[in-house]
């Protein structure tokens, strides 16, 4: 697999699709058992704009969190191979790693599963505020112990 192919695998899925071996392998073993829907998922404008806003302070989580929104399924499920990420972002692991863990802890993705974080898969859930809270709500959702000074563009 090229980088290309691997940066493509990351945004469409197309390693981590039921069919592919690799979801297979992780079903036999018992790591994987989400089932991705191919529906279209609408994320408000907005939830984009505040991510942007949160840019300068987030970094690579801002980047990891776009990925992860983008292939969020109906059920707000996402599985993301981590092992593609610092080459897709160009990022060093130390890096990557990092930026996963603050993810979690920031609360951006919960029922983590952890036996395939440690298989090299972030597969959890997107909290609804991502989906359903208006531009002012996500902001404080980013970072609460700031004031409000971002407008919606």
């Amino acid at each position: 697999m090229t980088k290309q192919d691997s940066a493509t695998s990351i945004v469409t899925g197309h390693q981590q699709d039921e069919a592919s071996p690799l979801a297979k392998n992780f079903r036999a073993r018992g790591v994987c058992s989400m089932k991705r829907k191919s529906q279209v998922v609408k994320i408000p404008r907005y939830t984009f704009e505040a991510l942007a806003a949160y840019t300068a302070l987030g970094e690579e989580i801002v980047g990891i969190m776009i990925l992860l929104l983008l292939r969020m399924d109906s059920d707000r499920r996402v599985m993301l191979d981590i092992n593609l990420l610092p080459s897709y972002l160009t990022i060093r692991r130390d890096r990557v790693d990092n930026s996963v863990a603050l993810v979690i802890k920031k609360g951006w993705v919960h029922s983590v599963d952890q036996q395939a974080m440690r298989d090299g898969f972030l597969i959890g859930t997107v909290p609804s505020v991502f989906l359903d809270s208006d531009f002012e709500t996500l902001i404080a959702f980013f970072n609460p112990l700031l004031p409000n000074t971002c407008k919606q563009i």
